[in-house]
C-alpha cells in the first residue's frame, strides 16, 4: 500500500523577513495571458503551460548552434523563456558538472535566431530562465537569485541554498532554493518572507537537504511549492497564504521506490497536479487532500501541463488523463530506437508539453488532445534514432524543451541548440 500522509497546519506561521507583511495576505495580482511570450517554465503563475495561441503546422526557422553563442551554450540546456527577447541558459551542473565549464545565460533575438547579448555565470545556473519584460532571472549554484537586463546584472540576491526557477505572480517573485527554502521577493529582489526549513517549526520535517523542488504555482489564494527530501523518494508539497502562512502540507511516498522528487506542479480549477517519481497525484487546492494517482509505469516523469479538459504528462511516452479520477484517456508511445543494450527504453519524452490553440506540442511535434492524434511534424523520436548523440544525461531530464507562442515554438535540443518553428 501507497503511505500517505496529510499533517494539516492551519495558518501556522512561517519565519518573514520584512516589515509590513500583514498587508501581504490581501495580496492579489493577475496575469493577461500573452500570445506573444512565455515568461517562465510552465507559461503562466499557475504553471499549466497552456497558452492561448500557438502556430499551426510550423517549419523549421531558424537555428542557433550551441557554439555559435559566446561563450558557448555548454551544459543542459533547460526550457526557454520568451519576453522582450528568447532566453536560453546553459546550465552546468548535474552530469555537466566541472570546473571548467561555466554556465552561460544568452538573450536571442526572436525573428533572426541572432545572440544579442551573453551573460557568463561561473557559479552556474541551476533553473532555468524566467523572464519579465527585458529583464531575465535565474538561480545560481552559490546561492543567489540573479536578475540580467541586456547581458548586464540587475541586481542579485542571497538565498539559503542553489536557486531555483522563480515563479512571478504581479509584482512578486517566489523562488525555492536547494535548501528546502522558499522565498517571496518583489521584482527589485528585496526579501518579503521566507518559508525556511531552518524555521524551528521544520516545515518539511525531514533529514538531509532537499534533492530536488517544482517550480511553485501561485493563484490569488496561495502559493504552492513541493520538495523532495532525499529520503527514499518522498515528496512534501505545502500550501502558503500570500504572507508566508503555511494553510496546509501534505506528504507523498512512492510505492515503487524510485528516487526521483518532484518535477513540475501546475494548477487548475482548484486542484493541483504533481508529478514526483513515475506518478502523477492530484490534490484538492484548498483542503491539501489526495484525490487521486496515476501511476506511468517509468521511473520519472516529467511536469503535467492541463488545459482543464486534460492532463498531459510525458514520462517514456506522452499521457493525456481525465482530471476527474485520473483515467487514460490516450497515449503516444515513444518508439526512439535504443542506442545500446543498456538504452532499452530508448530516450524518453520528460519534458512538460504545452498546449496552444487546441493543439498539444512536444519536441518538434504537434498532436490533437481530443486523441494524441499526430497533426504535424516530422517523427518526434527520429532526432533519437540518428545516433549522433549518447542518451545517458537525459534518463533524468528532457533531451528538448520548448516555449510557445503565436509566433512560433522555441526549442532548446540537446544537440541542435536553439531553434525555432514557425
Amino acid at each position: 500500500m501507497r503511505r500517505r500522509e496529510f499533517l494539516a497546519a492551519g495558518a501556522t506561521a512561517l519565519s518573514t523577513a520584512v516589515a509590513g507583511c500583514s498587508t501581504d495576505s490581501a495580496y492579489a495580482g493577475s496575469f493577461d495571458r500573452p500570445t506573444d511570450r512565455w515568461p517562465a517554465a510552465g507559461y503562466g503563475p499557475a504553471g499549466t503551460s497552456h497558452a492561448p495561441a500557438g502556430p499551426d503546422a510550423p517549419t523549421e526557422q531558424w537555428t542557433l548552434d550551441r557554439e555559435a553563442v559566446d561563450p558557448p551554450l555548454y551544459g543542459y540546456l533547460g526550457q526557454p523563456a520568451v519576453g522582450d527577447a528568447v532566453y536560453v541558459a546553459g546550465m552546468a551542473r548535474g552530469y555537466y558538472d566541472s570546473e571548467d565549464l561555466d554556465s552561460v545565460l544568452a538573450g536571442i533575438d526572436p525573428e533572426s535566431g541572432e545572440p544579442l547579448w551573453t551573460h557568463t555565470v561561473p557559479e552556474g545556473i541551476t533553473g532555468a530562465p524566467t523572464a519579465i519584460g527585458s529583464t531575465v532571472v535565474v538561480g545560481t549554484g552559490d546561492g543567489r537569485l540573479l536578475a540580467v537586463e541586456g547581458g548586464e546584472t540587475a541586481w542579485t540576491t542571497g538565498l539559503d541554498g542553489a536557486g531555483l526557477t522563480p515563479r512571478v505572480f504581479g509584482e512578486r517573485l517566489y523562488v525555492p532554493d536547494a535548501s528546502g527554502a522558499l522565498r517571496c521577493l518583489d521584482r527589485s529582489g528585496s526579501t518579503r518572507w521566507t518559508a525556511s526549513r531552518s524555521n524551528p517549526l521544520e516545515w518539511l520535517l525531514g533529514d538531509g537537504e532537499p534533492i530536488r523542488a517544482a517550480v511553485p504555482a501561485v493563484d490569488s489564494d496561495r502559493v504552492y511549492a513541493a520538495f523532495s527530501t532525499g529520503d527514499g523518494g518522498r515528496s512534501v508539497v505545502a500550501a502558503f497564504d500570500h504572507s508566508g502562512l503555511r494553510q496546509w502540507r501534505l506528504e507523498l511516498q512512492s510505492e515503487t521506490g524510485y528516487d526521483i522528487g518532484p518535477r513540475g506542479i501546475a494548477l487548475a480549477d482548484g486542484t493541483l497536479y504533481l508529478s514526483y517519481g513515475g506518478t502523477i497525484a492530484a490534490v484538492d487546492a484548498e483542503a491539501g487532500e489526495l484525490d487521486w494517482e496515476f501511476v506511468t509505469g517509468y521511473y520519472t516523469a516529467g511536469p503535467p501541463a492541463t488545459d482543464g479538459d486534460r492532463v498531459y504528462v510525458a514520462a517514456k511516452n506522452l499521457y493525456a488523463l481525465d482530471p476527474a479520477d485520473g483515467t487514460e484517456l490516450w497515449r503516444v508511445v515513444n518508439e526512439s530506437t535504443p542506442r545500446n543494450d543498456t538504452d532499452l527504453d530508448g530516450v524518453p519524452f520528460l519534458a512538460r508539453p504545452a498546449v496552444a490553440d487546441g493543439t498539444v506540442y512536444l519536441r518538434a511535434a504537434g498532436f490533437d488532445p481530443a486523441d494524441g492524434t499526430r497533426r504535424w511534424g516530422t517523427d518526434a523520436d527520429s532526432w533519437a534514432d540518428s545516433g549522433k548523440y549518447f542518451t545517458d544525461p537525459y534518463d533524468r531530464v528532457p533531451m528538448a524543451n520548448l516555449a510557445v507562442t503565436a509566433e512560433g515554438v522555441y526549442l532548446t535540443h540537446a544537440t541542435r541548440g536553439v531553434q525555432k518553428f514557425a
